[in-house]
C-alpha cells in the first residue's frame, strides 16, 4: 500500500509532529509511506515540498483573508495532484491544512480518486475559522454561523469521500455532531509514540547534565510558544504567585519553548530555561528530570507535552478541559484543576509537590497507560485499517 501524508508542516507544531509519526509508524508497518508538506523542515527524502503561491496569489489571499474567505484564491494547489508522492498514493492522509500554502477548495478534484483520512487535531474543520469554538461545544445543534467559510467548507466535504479520525474521544464526539458526522464516519485515533524512543532516562543523570539544583522539585512547562495565550501561562504565573513561601522555596521552574523569559516574566521562582526543545533525547532528558509537567492549557486536543511526559515517567498538572482528561486521571497519572482556576491550579501543584506516591507509583503508572493505550504500533495499525477500508470502498464504487 502507498500513503501520502499530506500537512502543514513535518516538525514545526504539535500537529505537524503528530503526522510525522503517523508517517514513521507507517513506514515501520510496511506501508509505503510519503509527505508532501506546505513548510519542511526535516531532510527526509520521503518529504517533498508543496508547492508555494507566487507573489501575486499571496497579494490576492491578503484581500481574500479580508472577505472572510481566507485560504481560497491560492492556485498552487492543483500541482499537487501531479507530484509522484500524491499521484501514486493508493489512499492520503490530510492534518492541518489551514495555512497560507493550501487552497482547501481544491480536495474534491485532488481527491477525485482516491480515499482520505483526514485527522483533526483541533475544530477548524468545522467552524467558521476558530481552531478552538466554545462556541460550537456549548450549542453545537444550533451553530452554524451563515459566514462564507464556513458554507465553503461544507460544500467541500459533501464532495469528498472521506473519513474522519480525531485523537482525542472529547473532539471525536464533537466533530460527530458537526456536519462531518452527518456526512462521513468519525473515528477516535490517539496519538502514538515510539516508546522505544520516549521513555524515562536515568533522573538523577539528567538532572545533573541539565544542572538542576539538588534537592528541588522540578516543576516543568513546555510548549511550542510559551507565550500563546490559549497555553496558559499566565495562569500558571498566577498560580505560582500563589504558592505557599516554603513549596516555592523547594522548587525550580524548568521552561522549554520559545518566549520563556517574556511569558514567565512576573514570577520570581527560580527557573531554568532550556529554550526550544527540537530533538526527541533533548525532550525525554528534561521530561525525566522533571517531578511534574505542568500544562496550564485552556483548550486542547490530546496536547503531545503531556503524553510525551507521561511516556517518560512524568505526572502531569493540568486543567479539566478538551481531551487532557483522557490522559491525565488524578491520583494516578496527575491532577486536574477547575478550567481557568488559578488558584485550583496553585492547589493541585501544591498537592503534586506533595504527593507521596508522585516520584513512585504515579510514574509507573504513567508508563504503563501509554504503552496500553498510546504507542505508535496501536496508531499505526488504526491508520492501516482506516485506509484499507477506504480503498475497499472505493473499489467497489461506494461513497
Amino acid at each position: 500500500m502507498k500513503t501520502c501524508i499530506l500537512g502543514m508542516s513535518d516538525i514545526y507544531g504539535g500537529a505537524a509532529i503528530a503526522s510525522y509519526r503517523v508517517h514513521q509508524g507507517l513506514l515501520k508497518a510496511g506501508v509505503d509511506s510519503r509527505m508532501i508538506v506546505g513548510y519542511r523542515g526535516l531532510q527526509d527524502p520521503r518529504i517533498e515540498q508543496a508547492p508555494m503561491p507566487g507573489w501575486l496569489n499571496r497579494k490576492a489571499e491578503v484581500v481574500a483573508r479580508n472577505l472572510g474567505v481566507k485560504f481560497t484564491t491560492i492556485q498552487s494547489t492543483k500541482r499537487i495532484a501531479a507530484m509522484p508522492a500524491f499521484r501514486d498514493a493508493d489512499a492520503v492522509n490530510l492534518h492541518n491544512l489551514h495555512g497560507r500554502w493550501f487552497n482547501y477548495l481544491a480536495l474534491p478534484k485532488l481527491l477525485a480518486n482516491k480515499p482520505a483520512v483526514f485527522t483533526l487535531h483541533d475544530m477548524w474543520w468545522f467552524t467558521d475559522g476558530e481552531y478552538y469554538d466554545p462556541r460550537f461545544e456549548a450549542k453545537p445543534e444550533g451553530y452554524p454561523p451563515g459566514t462564507w467559510e464556513y458554507r465553503l467548507k461544507k460544500s467541500v466535504i459533501s464532495k469528498l469521500d472521506a473519513t474522519f479520525a480525531c485523537p482525542s474521544r472529547w473532539l471525536t464526539e464533537i466533530a460527530r455532531k458537526s456536519f462531518l458526522g452527518q456526512r462521513a464516519e468519525v473515528h477516535h485515533a490517539p496519538l502514538g509514540l515510539d516508546l522505544s524512543l520516549f521513555k524515562p532516562l536515568d533522573r538523577e543523570q539528567c538532572r545533573r547534565e541539565l544542572k538542576v539544583p539538588e534537592g528541588k522539585t522540578v516543576l516543568m512547562a513546555m510548549a511550542e510558544t510559551l507565550s500563546d495565550p490559549r497555553k496558559g501561562i499566565d495562569l500558571l504565573v498566577a498560580a505560582l504567585k500563589e504558592l505557599p513561601g516554603e513549596v516555592r522555596a523547594r522548587c525550580v521552574l524548568m521552561l522549554a519553548g520559545h518566549n520563556a523569559t517574556v511569558a514567565t516574566k512576573d514570577t520570581d521562582i527560580e527557573k531554568i530555561d532550556l529554550g526550544y526543545l527540537k530533538e526527541e533525547h533533548d525532550k525525554c532528558r528534561a521530561f525525566s528530570a522533571a517531578d511534574v509537567v505542568i500544562f496550564p492549557t485552556r483548550m486542547d486536543n490530546l496536547p503531545l507535552v503531556v503524553l510525551e511526559g507521561m511516556a517518560c515517567g512524568t505526572p502531569a498538572v493540568s486543567f479539566r478541559v478538551g481531551g487532557v482528561p483522557e490522559m491525565v486521571r488524578p491520583g494516578q497519572t496527575g491532577f486536574l484543576a477547575k478550567p481557568e482556576d488559578s488558584k485550583d491550579l496553585c492547589a493541585r501543584i501544591v498537592e503534586a509537590v506533595n504527593c507521596p506516591t508522585l516520584a513512585t507509583t504515579m510514574r509507573h503508572e504513567c508508563r504503563r497507560v501509554c504503552e496500553a493505550e498510546f504507542s505508535s504500533e496501536r496508531e499505526s495499525r488504526q491508520y492501516r485499517d482506516l485506509f484499507e477500508a477506504g480503498i475497499e470502498r472505493k473499489k467497489r464504487g461506494e461513497r
